[in-house]
């Protein structure tokens, strides 16, 4: 029997996909270019200009943030340079995804409750699901330790032809955050289009939580996302998924 998951846990409030991560660490944006095949870009429509980040966690199964609603359409993966002027280029056909709108659960209330699990449709092309291609990260419901090395992998913005492509960075985990305030923080260079990047403790290579918001400046500061340890609604909502895709 089909299982209709459409739940909505908070406001309701659209905003713009970019929110407000366009946030770089001190002085120089350290991103590097990567080639991650389990993080792909979310895009309202094929050719679209706006962007999020989201990343598989089973066959049709990815997490992102809630406030990335706008773009809850088309995921893409291994997707080419942007035009000169910005302009974000689609990826191979092969390589798009469609929302499976059959299970939507997202949340986007406050900080550290913003996140969203979503499935995704066989391509059309090769009848794959995404995770049979891209392969999947697993996810961790304990954190790391303080200090531990995070990764952070996303389609954030940048100059001209480096708009919207898949970026890297590292950094350090400063906050763990807590139950009544299910908020990571961290020192992990981001930009607008990182919103909904999964945060990876590197050495486990698990996922520990979701992107979201910036705070980082030239002086310092520490970015922000939702912790999945602290949020019970998150984790409900990743088993429920994952439990859904063994029918």
């Amino acid at each position: 029997m089909k299982n209709l998951f459409k739940f909505m846990l908070g406001s309701a409030a659209i905003i713009s996909v970019f929110h407000v991560g366009a946030t770089i660490c001190d002085q120089s944006d350290d991103r590097m270019f990567s080639a991650e095949t389990r993080v792909g870009r979310l895009v309202s429509q094929v050719g679209g200009n706006g962007m999020c980040t989201a990343t598989l966690i089973g066959p049709s199964c990815a997490i992102t943030a809630g406030h990335c609603e706008s773009v809850f359409n088309v995921l893409e993966f291994r997707v080419p340079m942007s035009t000169p002027s910005g302009r974000l280029v689609a990826s191979d056909p092969k390589f798009q995804y469609e929302l499976d709108r059959n299970f939507v659960m997202k949340s986007y209330s406050s900080n550290g409750r913003d996140w969203a699990v979503l499935k995704f449709l066989p391509n059309s092309v090769t009848g794959y699901l995404p995770g049979d291609v891209q392969s999947w990260y697993s996810v961790s419901f304990a954190n790391p330790p303080l200090g531990s090395t995070l990764r952070i992998v996303g389609y954030g913005t940048g100059q001209d032809e480096y708009r919207g492509v898949q970026r890297s960075h590292y950094g350090v985990l400063s906050d763990g955050g807590h139950w009544n305030r299910p908020v990571l923080t961290y020192r992990v260079d981001t930009m607008g289009g990182n919103s909904g990047s999964s945060i990876v403790d590197a050495q486990s290579g698990y996922i520990i939580g979701i992107h979201t918001n910036g705070g980082c400046h030239t002086k310092g500061g520490v970015n922000r996302g939702t912790s999945i340890a602290y949020n019970l609604e998150l984790q409900q909502a990743i088993q429920a998924c994952i439990a859904s895709e063994r029918k």
